[in-house]
């Protein structure tokens, strides 16, 4: 997968440089090293990723290209080396127009990051500002929030607000299911779309109806492995979050029957 990503950046990366200069081509040419720095990351090509975010970002220096070089950092465990990157990130936020989708992306960065090194006020103010543009876009960009609420859930979790933590982790859970449930019915569409698309057989030459038979079945079956790897996946996941939601759950209800009796004490005291 992440080779074809990579395969299909480095087409894009060829085309654009017979491409004539122009505006558009100044601002896609950093986005495409950003881009080059993702696909490799996920591959484990940390060299080759992290030039290319560095290159990405010295071209275009904005607050999502400081956000992602600072996304590296935070993804390889290095929140020290993150630092200076999420401080330029929040200069361009105010310096610089950032569209509503990037925005929340580096308000999210930057609560991570926060979180990462225990600054939980400053985490708890840009994770809230990830909520508010959430909000204001009317959940456009809904497939970003769930790093969100995950977030909100450990930083209260940290600040011993059980509540808080208890009602995000549910959040984040609820868009967890949300997206699963979207990329499953993306992926059965393509499937769908892909052998309704295909000929009836009197259409074909005999000798190029097996490859269309192969390839329907080879759809098929990518499709089930990834459903497959979707299921294991979220079941482990799933059964951490639950063990870790009954325990937040635990705490709330302790921490509610320890206020019921202090209530009922002083009660009794004041008689």
């Amino acid at each position: 997968m992440y080779d074809k990503a990579i395969e299909c950046n480095q087409k894009a990366f060829s085309f654009l440089k017979e491409a004539k200069d122009s505006e558009l081509k100044t601002k896609l040419l950093p986005r495409l090293y950003i881009n080059k720095g993702i696909h490799y990351a996920w591959k484990g090509w940390y060299g080759t990723s992290l030039k290319s975010f560095l290159k990405g970002n010295e071209l275009e220096n904005s607050a999502y290209s400081n956000c992602m070089v600072a996304q590296y950092y935070l993804f390889k465990h290095q929140p020290g080396s993150a630092g200076g990157y999420i401080a330029r990130a929040d200069e361009k936020m105010l310096s610089q127009k950032t569209s509503d989708v990037e925005s929340l992306w580096v308000y999210y960065t930057m609560g991570y990051y926060y979180n990462e090194i225990n600054d939980n006020d400053q985490a708890e103010k840009a994770l809230k500002k990830a909520l508010e543009i959430n909000i204001k876009t009317r959940r456009t960009y809904s497939s970003h929030i769930n790093g969100v609420y995950k977030s909100l859930a450990e930083l209260y979790k940290k600040k011993n607000d059980g509540g808080k933590a208890y009602y995000y982790l549910k959040k984040y859970m609820e868009e967890e299911g949300h997206l699963d449930a979207a990329r499953l019915n993306t992926m059965n569409k393509t499937t769908e779309n892909f052998i309704s698309e295909m000929k009836p057989e009197s259409d074909w030459h005999r000798s190029d109806l097996p490859l269309a038979i192969a390839l329907s079945i080879t759809a098929l079956t990518i499709s089930g492995i990834y459903v497959q790897k979707v299921i294991k996946s979220q079941r482990l996941k799933k059964k951490v979050l639950k063990e870790e939601t009954e325990e937040l759950k635990s705490h709330v209800q302790h921490k509610m029957l320890q206020e019921v009796i202090e209530l009922a004490q002083k009660m009794i005291l004041h008689f």
